[in-house]
C-alpha cells in the first residue's frame, strides 16, 4: 500500500475476514486473511464467530456398545423424511451394529455374516427402502437390511445358486430325453420379486411313457419362498428351457408329465448373479454402484478385484430383485475395470460419478444404453483420493453442484469451473496429515445449513482424525495468481473434532426425526457419540479456546514506523459474561506483547456492544500483530463483528 505522511492517523479496520492462511510468508498474507483462525467460523459474522459446541447423544438401548463408534450410516426406510434412522457400528471383537429409529432408544441389528475385519470401513447406502452394507464378511455377497422381510436382519443379497436337482421316474406320459434346472424365488402377494441364477442341469433322464419326479436340492436357507423348475429336451439339444412348475419351498418335489414341453423361457444365464462383496457403495439414481472388493473367490457372485466397478440393473428392468443382482450375461456385463486399485467412489453429480485411486480418477457418464450404461473417461491430471469417507457432494460459492474430496496433496473441488485444488491456505496443516494412518486418514460431511465442508483429518502420529478443517463454500473462490481455490478455511480442535467417523443426521431425535440436520461424530477419546454445532458452549463439558490472529500489520508502510496512541474498539454481539482478550505483539516479538480485555455484557438491552481495549497501546514500531481471543479455554460463544484500530504514522526509520 502507499505510504502515509507522518502524523496521519489511519484506522485499520479488521472485518470481512475470509479465512486463514498459514502457508504464505506472513508479510505476503492477503488482506482479508488472517494467519490463524482457530475454533471459529464466518457464519453470520464479518470477523469471527466461535464455533458451536457439541452435546453427547444417548447410545442406550439394545446390547450396550463397549467400544467407540467406528462408522455410521443413515437409512431411509420410507419416503417420510421423519422416519429416517441413524445406524452405528462399534469396534468390538464381533462388531455390534444398532439402529436409532422412531425415538431415542437404540435397537440391535442382527448380521447373518459378522464383520470379520475393520468395522471402520463398513460402507452403508440407503437404496430402494433397504439399507445396504459393504463390509468384509469372508462371503462374496453384498448385504442388506430389508424391513419388508418377516424378521429383518442384515442378510446376503440375492440367492445362492442352487445345486443341480435329482430325478426319478414312474408311470406317465413322457417319452423323451430331458434335463432339469431349478431356481430359487421369493414371492410377495403371488408376484415373484427375487430370483436366483439357474442351477446346473440334472443328469439326463430318458422316460418311456413315464412321469419324471424332480427333487429340488437343499434350500438356500435365505428368504426363498418358492422354487421354479425348468425342463430342457433333447429335441433342441437341451438349449431351450421351459418353466413347467413353481412350487412352494416347503415342498421338495415337482413332477413333469408333459408329453410336449411349453411354458415361459428361463432367465438369461447369470442374469441374477448376487451383487458381490464390494468395498465402496453409492446409489446412482436407479442403480446401486460398488467398487473394489474383499473376496477373490467368486463363490455365488463375481470374483471381486481392487480395481473393479460394478453396478446393478436399473430398478424396473425386470422388477425381480433388480437392486440385489448384477447382470453377467453374454450381452450385458454389469461391471468394468480401471487400471489402479480403487480408493473411493463418489455419489452422482450432474449425470456422472467419479472413481478414485490414490493418484488418479475416472469419470463414469450415464449413456442410457442397457448393454453399456456407462462410458468411462480417465480424467487427465485428475487428483486421486486418500479415503472414500472424505468424498462429499455439496455446492460452490455460486450454489452450483460440486464435488469435494481429500487428495494426497489436500482437499480438491470439482465444480462448474473445473477441478480446483483447495490446499494453498492450509498447506501448513496438511503437511502434518498422517497419510499412513492405519485407521482413517480423513472423513468429511457437508453442513448444508451453514454452507460448510468439515474435513476431519488425522495428524502427526494419530491413526484417526484428531483435528477438523472447516471450509466455508461461500467464500472459497478461484484465485488469479495461484491455480486453485483460496479463502474460506478455519481450523477446529477439541473433543468434537477427534472423530472416528462423521455423518449428517436429524438435529432433533424423536418419534419423528427433524428435517434440520446437524453433524454427528463418533468420539475417539472415549465411548461417546456427539452432535456437533449445537447451542452448547463447550464440547460435552470440555471447554475450548478460540482466536483469530492477524498478519504483521504496517498500515504506515514498511519503510516507516507507527504507534497506537488511542484504544482499539471492538464491535461484537452482546453476550452476558463473555470476555475477549486483545493481545498486541509489536515487531514480531522484539517488544514484549501486552494484552487487554473487554466484557461483552450489555449495559441495557442492546444487541451489539462497542468496547475499547484499555492499556493496549504501543509506540514507534515497524509492525504489529493483533490476536482476538478467549483468554483461555472457556465456555461461551462470542460473535465478533469488527475491530477498529487507530494508528499514528511516526515517520521513516
Amino acid at each position: 500500500m502507499a505510504e502515509l505522511q507522518e502524523g496521519k492517523k489511519p484506522v485499520y479496520p479488521l472485518f470481512g475476514v475470509r479465512g486463514r492462511n498459514g502457508e504464505d510468508p506472513v508479510f505476503s498474507v492477503r488482506d482479508g486473511q488472517v494467519v490463524e483462525a482457530l475454533n471459529v467460523d464466518f457464519f453470520q459474522s464479518s470477523l469471527a464467530r466461535k464455533r458451536g459446541g457439541a452435546a453427547s447423544v444417548s447410545i442406550t438401548g439394545g446390547t450396550a456398545f463397549t467400544t467407540g463408534i467406528a462408522r455410521m450410516g443413515v437409512f431411509e426406510p420410507t419416503s417420510d423424511p421423519g422416519a429416517v434412522e441413524l445406524w452405528a457400528t462399534d469396534f468390538a471383537g464381533t462388531p455390534l451394529t444398532k439402529r436409532l429409529a422412531g425415538g431415542t432408544s437404540w435397537a440391535n441389528v442382527t448380521f447373518v455374516d459378522a464383520i470379520s475385519a475393520r468395522p471402520q470401513d463398513i460402507c452403508y447406502q440407503s437404496f430402494n427402502q433397504k439399507m445396504y452394507a459393504a463390509f468384509d464378511s469372508t462371503v462374496n455377497r453384498l448385504h442388506c437390511y430389508d424391513p419388508s422381510d418377516g424378521s429383518p436382519s442384515m442378510r446376503r443379497v440375492g440367492f445362492a445358486k442352487p445345486a443341480a436337482p435329482t430325478t426319478g421316474v414312474s408311470g406317465g406320459a413322457v417319452t423323451d430325453s430331458r434335463k432339469y434346472r431349478v431356481a430359487w424365488t421369493k414371492q410377495s402377494g403371488g408376484i415373484t420379486i427375487k430370483r436366483s441364477n439357474l442351477s446346473d442341469a440334472s443328469a439326463v433322464v430318458s422316460p418311456a411313457a413315464q412321469t419324471v419326479t424332480v427333487t429340488r436340492p437343499s434350500l438356500a436357507a435365505e428368504d426363498e419362498t418358492h422354487w421354479e423348475l425348468y425342463a430342457y429336451t433333447l429335441t433342441n439339444n437341451y438349449s431351450v428351457g421351459y418353466l413347467i412348475a413353481t412350487t412352494a419351498s416347503g415342498t421338495a418335489t415337482a413332477t413333469d408329465n408333459n408329453a410336449v414341453l411349453s411354458g415361459s423361457s428361463p432367465p438369461d444365464e447369470n442374469a441374477n448373479t448376487p451383487f458381490p462383496s464390494v468395498k465402496f457403495l453409492v446409489a446412482d439414481d436407479s442403480r446401486l454402484v460398488g467398487a473394489g472388493g474383499y473376496e477373490t473367490s467368486a463363490g455365488d457372485s463375481i470374483a471381486t478385484r481392487s480395481n473393479m466397478v460394478v453396478w446393478s440393473p436399473p430398478l424396473g428392468a425386470s422388477n425381480i430383485g433388480d437392486d440385489e443382482r448384477v447382470s453377467n450375461t453374454t450381452d450385458i456385463k454389469g461391471y468394468d475395470f480401471v487400471d489402479q486399485a480403487i480408493m473411493g467412489i463418489s455419489q452422482p453429480i450432474q449425470g456422472t460419478f467419479r472413481v478414485f485411486s490414490l493418484r488418479a480418477q475416472w469419470k463414469y457418464v450415464a449413456t442410457g444404453v442397457a448393454e453399456a450404461p456407462y462410458t468411462r473417461f480417465r480424467v487427465t491430471g485428475g487428483s486421486g483420493c486418500v479415503d472414500h469417507a472424505s468424498i462429499v457432494v455439496a455446492e460452490d460459492q455460486n450454489g452450483d453442484p460440486s464435488l469435494y474430496w481429500a487428495s494426497p496433496k489436500g482437499p480438491v473441488r470439482e465444480s462448474q469451473g473445473g477441478q480446483q485444488r483447495m490446499d494453498h491456505d492450509i498447506r501448513d496443516i496438511w503437511r502434518t496429515v498422517n497419510k499412513d494412518a492405519t485407521g482413517r486418514i480423513a472423513h468429511a460431511v457437508y453442513h448444508e445449513d451453514k454452507s460448510q465442508i468439515w474435513f476431519y483429518i488425522a495428524t502427526g502420529s494419530s491413526n484417526y482424525p484428531d483435528k477438523k478443517l472447516c471450509f466455508d463454500t461461500r467464500y472459497g473462490h478461484p484465485a488469479n495468481d495461484i491455480v486453485g481455490t483460496r479463502d474460506g478455511w478455519t481450523l477446529h480442535t477439541g473433543p468434537s473434532c477427534s472423530a472416528y467417523c462423521s455423518i449428517m443426521f436429524s438435529e432433533t431425535i424423536a418419534a419423528s426425526m427433524s428435517r434440520t440436520q446437524k453433524p454427528y461424530a463418533g468420539y475417539t477419546g472415549s465411548l461417546a457419540l456427539y452432535r456437533a454445532d449445537t447451542s452448547a458452549t463447550d464440547d460435552a463439558g470440555t471447554a475450548f479456546q478460540a482466536y483469530v490472529e492477524t498478519k504483521p500489520l504496517a498500515p504506515w508502510g514498511l519503510s516507516s514506523r507507527g504507534s497506537e496512541r488511542e484504544e482499539p474498539t471492538l464491535i461484537a454481539v452482546a453476550g452476558s459474561g463473555v470476555t475477549i482478550t486483545l493481545t498486541v505483539t509489536p515487531d514480531e516479538g522484539l517488544i514484549a506483547a501486552h494484552a487487554s480485555t473487554v466484557s461483552l455484557t450489555p449495559e441495557a438491552s442492546e444487541t451489539a456492544v462497542f468496547r475499547k481495549f484499555d492499556d493496549c497501546k504501543f509506540s514507534v514500531v515497524h509492525c504489529v500483530r493483533l490476536r482476538l481471543a478467549d483468554a483461555a479455554a472457556v465456555s461461551h460463544t462470542p460473535n465478533l463483528h469488527a475491530l477498529m484500530a487507530p494508528f499514528t504514522v511516526d515517520g521513516t526509520q
